[in-house]
């Protein structure tokens, strides 16, 4: 394009000359002064057939063709009589090649995307900077509701990380190890002093937004988000393996340091404005047929002795319970569809139960869901979270593919408004349709 723009600048500039009177030597006779032919089409002023095609310059330029060759950037992009007013830039056939070029480089960089592992994509620079994301976006919904912003601290971020490196390596996911490490260990791990602390955990990943999403529609997890006695806050994630499914872990981790002191009750917190601990469970399961669009959610719990009434709470979709005779199981089912299977599991923030005792207490308690199997990331969510955020590995294919796509984009959108603007008269309808039609499919593949 800077071509262009200089050789329609040498034009003008010797056509001002020659209305200003100035004489101009044309040594081989051949149409064309000396001067054009050195400074502005490169031919032999003592020349008259530089390319030897047996046509003089002169009568070359006349005709609107190269003379020193094919392919002159007049020809290319600008409508004449000698190119019958169809720039070769966007004859069909060149368009027809370009087409196939774009698309097949789109192909290309879409299987790289595709086949791309999300445990290759989230390395340990990529992770912080998405965790750093999820502290932004807490304390934006800290800030809806008039709360003063959490405040990094690399303790927890080194606490939240020893969690979610200690769920893949021993392949949980609950607030309490198998081993019996909670929060409290955690925290005491890296020294941390804290006069109440809480966590939040998630599975599964498609973008930052989701996981604080699933955190926010789910009230034991908000509570934490949105808990005014908190000042410290650190979020970490991984990724790896999780009962053959590639996934990711996430914790976000709050405290208050113990020099800022409350009241000790419920100093600990998970999910929940309980102390409770984590109660075990015999299973949350989604089962169907594959085919179908109806599932059934089932929970199934062992309860206090005193429970008169329990319902599961997974990802914000309520399962009422009830209880099977002469046991402390509590059993219940729920009709979910695609949609809200996809929601429930993906992103996976931890189960709570909600039981009312004896004396009316109602306590919400977190649940160690024990057959969890997590929802492989879509190749959709994958391909636009490794070309939203990509990985140092990705960058030389987007690169270079980005920037091939955005200077065809120049290029043909130059192209369609010289072939509109210019020779309005003697326009060929169809050459122009094409020529946008190109210009929008390299937008729509930028845009993708």
């Amino acid at each position: 394009m800077n071509q262009i723009s200089e050789y329609l600048k040498k034009k003008n500039k010797f056509k001002k000359a020659k209305k200003s009177g100035r004489k101009f030597k044309d040594s081989d006779n051949d149409g064309l002064t000396n001067s054009e032919e050195i400074n502005i089409y490169g031919t032999d002023p003592n020349n008259p057939d530089s390319d030897g095609d047996g046509i003089s310059d002169g009568e070359e330029v006349k005709k609107g063709r190269n003379p020193l060759g094919k392919g002159t950037l007049r020809d290319l992009f600008i409508p004449h009589h000698g190119n019958d007013y169809t720039p070769k830039m966007l004859k069909p056939k060149r368009l027809l090649f370009h087409v196939f070029s774009v698309l097949a480089v789109k192909f290309i960089v879409i299987a790289f995307l595709f086949l791309y592992p999300l445990t290759a994509w989230l390395s340990p620079d990529l992770a912080l900077t998405e965790s750093k994301k999820i502290i932004e976006l807490t304390n934006n919904l800290r800030g809806g509701v008039n709360l003063a912003p959490l405040i990094e601290n690399q303790q927890l971020n080194q606490a939240a990380w020893e969690k979610v490196q200690d769920m893949l390596i021993n392949q949980y996911f609950a607030h309490t190890s198998p081993f019996g490490m909670n929060l409290e260990h955690w925290l005491n791990k890296v020294n941390y002093k804290y006069s109440t602390a809480g966590e939040n955990l998630a599975m599964g990943y498609s973008n930052v937004k989701e996981v604080v999403t699933a955190w926010e529609k789910s009230p034991t997890h908000y509570d934490n988000i949105v808990d005014k006695n908190f000042k410290d806050i650190g979020v970490a994630m991984t990724n790896g393996s999780f009962k053959n499914t590639d996934t990711a872990f996430t914790a976000q981790y709050f405290a208050r340091p113990q020099t800022q002191e409350i009241p000790q009750a419920n100093a600990v917190k998970t999910d929940s404005n309980t102390a409770g601990e984590p109660l075990s469970i015999s299973s949350i399961a989604i089962k169907g047929d594959i085919l179908s669009d109806v599932k059934v959610l089932k929970a199934e719990v062992n309860l206090p002795p005193e429970t008169v009434a329990a319902a599961v709470i997974v990802n914000n979709k309520r399962i009422e319970l009830d209880k099977v005779s002469d046991t402390d199981k509590w059993q219940g089912v729920a009709l979910i569809n695609k949609e809200e299977e996809k929601k429930i599991i993906q992103p996976l923030v931890p189960a709570t139960v909600a039981r009312q005792n004896s004396a009316g207490q109602t306590i919400v308690s977190p649940l160690d869901w024990q057959e969890i199997k997590p929802i492989k990331t879509s190749a959709a969510e994958r391909y636009q979270l490794f070309k939203n955020s990509p990985s140092a590995n990705m960058l030389p294919v987007l690169t270079f593919s980005g920037t091939y796509f955005k200077i065809l984009l120049i290029i043909f959108a130059f192209a369609s408004m010289l072939n509109i603007f210019i020779e309005i008269k003697k326009q060929k309808p169809h050459i122009i349709l094409s020529s946008l039609g190109m210009v929008a499919l390299l937008i729509g593949i930028i845009v993708f």
